[in-house]
């Protein structure tokens, strides 16, 4: 799926806005119903302030568009088993007044912010419970509720932190702030990976690392802990360097770290109407919070300067180099790299090895090596073109597709057959040469799967080969179609991240297709690492156990922190209540917390 740039971000003006805008916060938007004729108007915008009086001559009328479908489906973008269902009201806000006459605010992201504030506001007073979701990646129901379900797509404009001519604005940063200004962008929650690549390039800069594909939102990427294999970076939500969240009683919230050097300045808060709040507990907290934390409107990310990656993929056995890489070796890399018979003994931006379950005998070649070393940008000409976009491609519509026809009872032997043309394939050594290209071409567009499903689990480095031989144990009993992918991830500060392994996690990812055999054997390898000594924890955005033991065990006084930055930020339990579903309560994440 490809989203290509609708426009760059917004330059800022030079001075402070003069005339903020001030609406008044319980301002309601106006719902344009959609699916349901005849449906009354139910939700009208105000005509007076909080407590009934006239409003201020000063303050500029307006009410953001907000469209709404009432009792229709929803399903993730996969159509994944058992994610989603029928929603009372599914809700698409727009940065967009519902009358075009209204002023328009100094940045236009404002009108989407408010209308961010309407839709808490309404739920609070409702009573309901509100979510919001992005690209709809997620393989199970961490952004699912079947009351107010917000639809972030239209939240999708950006804010440089320079002018056109890359000079420093002072009034949008702390006087103490040591960060490049012209590496940060502001995206809105609904901004695609795919949008944030086109941006970026345009200024000759580069997102750190990314997922495996472009079509997850900033937000839905970050809130989850999608990453890379790029093992000194880290995740995506690793070079987040401020939030802007819409949380209790619809206020809004910037966050940032306290123990850094500060980023934004007061004025540039009071800009967005906003309190700021540097706190590096609820800072590592809201980063993964999946939602729990409120309506996330906006995303401050930090970039660098435009690499370029050369990658090489190498396929051969399963044998004793493998087995020893597992672990990423860097203590003794270029022994490693011999082994392995990598064009270079310098250590790799991006390591990762890909074992096709099914073929890991002698001579059956079921191991890829994939690796991809930083290259700089030339000074001056074109880019290079990469012919496909192809990344780690694992969970694409051609593998998935190729499953789907076999993915019950059958062998392992006809299995591993399908699963090894697909890889050769998809994964597609390179016989030696490079493919240089960008970040955004390597790791490209995924296709639409189809009952899409995976799960992912992140170890200490050190436990990778223990970890695989657990797996390899499920697969020798239930054949299922799936690779196992295994990235390196530096470890996050991230409270709840499951990349939260010291110095490095290891992820392995069984990205396949949904069935009952499937099913049955995420269920045995859940019971398995459950009774291992191998610390682990599960990729929220991916299949794991729905309760709150593994979530205790992984995270321990980590999770502690998370609720207690939780209790903090949101001050009543029917705020807490109102940012949260079923999923969140049975992993414990709830006051008090359960282990069911």
């Amino acid at each position: 799926m490809t989203t290509a740039p609708i426009h760059q971000p917004a330059f800022p003006p030079a001075e402070a806005p003069a005339n903020l805008l001030e609406l008044p916060l319980d301002v309601k938007p106006t719902m344009r119903k959609r699916n349901v004729p005849g449906l009354p108007d139910e939700f009208e915008p105000l005509a007076s302030g909080p407590s009934g009086e006239d409003e201020p001559a000063a303050r500029v009328r307006g009410v953001p568009k907000v469209d709404v479908r009432y009792d229709s489906p929803w399903s993730n973008w996969h159509n994944s088993l058992d994610v989603g269902g029928r929603v009372e009201r599914q809700l698409t806000p727009s940065n967009a007044w519902t009358k075009a006459s209204v002023q328009v605010p100094w940045w236009i992201g404002l009108i989407g912010m408010k209308a961010l504030q309407g839709i808490v506001i309404e739920a609070r007073d409702r009573k309901k419970r509100v979510r919001a979701f992005g690209g709809g990646w997620s393989l199970n129901n961490v952004a699912f509720i079947d009351e107010d379900l917000v639809n972030t797509a239209n939240l999708l404009d950006g804010l440089w932190f320079v002018d056109e001519n890359r000079r420093t604005i002072p009034w949008m940063l702390d006087p103490h702030a040591t960060v490049d200004p012209g590496r940060l962008v502001l995206a809105q929650a609904g901004t695609r990976i795919s949008t944030l690549h086109g941006w970026l390039e345009s200024r000759r800069l580069s997102l750190p690392t990314c997922g495996a594909s472009n079509g997850q939102t900033i937000i839905g990427a970050i809130s989850t802990g999608t990453h890379g294999s790029a093992y000194g970076v880290g995740a995506m939500q690793d070079y987040v360097r401020g939030l802007h969240v819409i949380g209790q009683d619809g206020k809004s919230f910037w966050i940032e770290r306290e123990s850094g050097p500060p980023i934004v300045s007061q004025t540039f808060c009071a800009s967005l109407s906003s309190t700021l709040r540097r706190d590096d507990d609820l800072f590592d907290a809201a980063l993964v919070g999946f939602g729990c934390f409120g309506l996330i409107h906006g995303v401050l990310l930090e970039a660098v300067p435009m690499y370029l990656l050369e990658r090489f993929v190498y396929q051969r056995d399963f044998d004793a180099a493998i087995k020893a890489a597992l672990t990423l070796p860097l203590e003794d890399w270029e022994t490693t790299a011999t082994a392995l018979g990598l064009p270079s003994t310098e250590r790799p931006y991006h390591f990762e090895i890909v074992l096709n379950p099914y073929r890991l005998g002698a001579g059956q070649k079921g191991a890829f090596v994939r690796v991809l070393y930083q290259r700089p940008v030339p000074p001056s000409g074109a880019l290079p073109h990469s012919s496909r976009p192809d990344g780690t491609t694992l969970n694409s519509g051609e593998l998935i597709g190729c499953i789907s026809v076999i993915s019950e009872g059958f062998s392992a032997q006809i299995m591993g057959a399908a699963l090894q043309h697909q890889m050769e394939s998809i994964v597609a050594p390179t016989h030696g040469r490079g493919v240089l290209g960008t970040c955004s071409q390597h790791f490209g567009d995924t296709e639409r799967t189809g009952r899409g499903i995976s799960l992912e689990i992140g170890v200490p480095r050190a436990r990778a080969a223990d970890a695989v031989d657990l797996i390899l144990q499920v697969t020798a009993r239930k054949a299922f179609g799936a690779p196992i992918a295994l990235r390196y991830v530096k470890a996050s500060s991230a409270l709840l991240a499951f990349t939260r392994f010291e110095d490095i996690t290891c992820t392995l990812e069984l990205p396949g297709l949904g069935s009952r055999t499937a099913s049955e054997a995420h269920a045995m390898i859940f019971d398995l690492f459950a009774r291992s000594n191998i610390p682990h924890a599960y990729h929220w955005g991916q299949g794991l156990p729905v309760n709150g033991a593994w979530v205790r065990q992984a995270f321990g006084p980590r999770l502690d922190r998370w609720l207690a930055a939780r209790r903090a930020f949101l001050t009543t339990a029917e705020a807490r209540w109102m940012f949260s579903n079923p999923m969140i309560e049975s992993l414990g994440l709830m006051d008090p917390p359960t282990c069911a």
